[in-house]
């Protein structure tokens, strides 16, 4: 589910998206099981419907609306939990993070959200500002109401202190959740309050996450903002996807950026082109996606010139 689920539609998620709340257990919307199959219209003189399964479903996932009309989804569903919403702060960026990842990978505790703020990213939700002193290091969760005994536990042995408690109903009933201010609602919350401040998308290994946090944080403290958010990847391992604020200074310093951070394995999806193999792809289109392509949208009506696989007419 999307951070912006209030306006967002599920084309849009489907067309556009990668993640969102309940991936650090269902992994992204691409994972097997989760987008059972869909319907599509093809874009020429006399439309024809098909219905796709499967991972041909798929191979309209993801491209910016680039190769296919899509009219209706089919997803897969999860149970319902009263899930509770929590803030937990921290003095310091390690044991923030690690409480995190094992908040994450604690078999025991029924989750559907994970996300770690390194400072300063909690100074900029200022909607959030009374739970969050100046300066500190916070993780959000959203953890079955059952499963708070033993988060305390973890809370307890990895020195932090819960500064925000809500319960189901207490969400239900304020009509304010915390999921407002996860994945990129965290950017457009920064960006109400630093208009200097731009992002990235960023990819960490599982098994070697943290790590791979911790010396970016030391290799870009201060310009790069930790903003990470816990998921399964397509494979189910256990890792964190970044969404991290950047203080923008030029160009040159961007692509700087993430080629440091590409050096260090931590792959970068781009947000900064308007060609789907510059960044959601990150290289070349597997030649399915644009047969796929060929098939629905046999005049390339489709968003001209986002593929550069596909030929622009002259």
């Amino acid at each position: 589910m999307p951070s912006t689920y209030r306006s967002a539609t599920l084309g849009g998620l489907f067309g556009g998206g990668f993640s969102g709340v309940g991936s650090i257990n269902h992994g992204p919307l691409g994972a097997t099981g989760n987008v059972l199959g869909l319907r599509a219209m093809t874009i020429e003189a006399e439309p024809q419907v098909f219905d796709l399964r499967g991972e041909e479903a798929l191979r309209m996932h993801h491209l910016w609306g680039t190769n296919g009309l899509v009219l209706e989804l089919e997803v897969a569903l999860a149970p319902a939990h009263p899930w509770l919403e929590s803030l937990v702060v921290f003095d310091d960026f390690e044991p923030a993070l690690r409480f995190a990842d094992a908040l994450a990978h604690a078999p025991g505790i029924m989750k559907r959200e994970v996300a770690f703020f390194g400072s300063p990213v909690p100074d900029h939700l200022a909607q959030l500002a009374q739970y969050l002193p100046r300066g500190c290091h916070a993780v959000l969760s959203l953890v079955a109401e059952s499963s708070e005994a033993p988060m305390l536990e973890l809370v307890a042995a990895h020195g932090g202190r819960r500064s925000y408690r809500k319960t189901a109903i207490e969400v239900q009933k304020s009509n304010r959740t915390l999921v407002e201010f996860t994945w990129n609602h965290t950017t457009l919350h920064a960006l109400k309050v630093a208009k200097n401040l731009t992002y990235l998308q960023s990819g960490f290994t599982p098994g070697q996450h943290v790590e791979q946090v911790i010396a970016m944080e030391k290799r870009f403290a201060g310009e790069v903002m930790m903003h990470l958010e816990f998921l399964r990847n397509a494979a189910g391992l256990m890792t964190c996807s970044g969404l991290q604020l950047v203080r923008f200074t030029t160009e040159e310093r961007l692509a700087e950026i993430i080629r440091l951070h590409c050096e260090h394995g931590v792959h970068i999806n781009n947000p900064h082109v308007n060609i789907v193999e510059d960044g959601k792809a990150g290289g070349p289109l597997p030649p399915e996606v644009i047969e796929l392509k060929r098939r629905f949208d046999p005049q390339g009506l489709l968003n001209p010139g986002k593929l550069r696989d596909w030929p622009v007419a002259a």
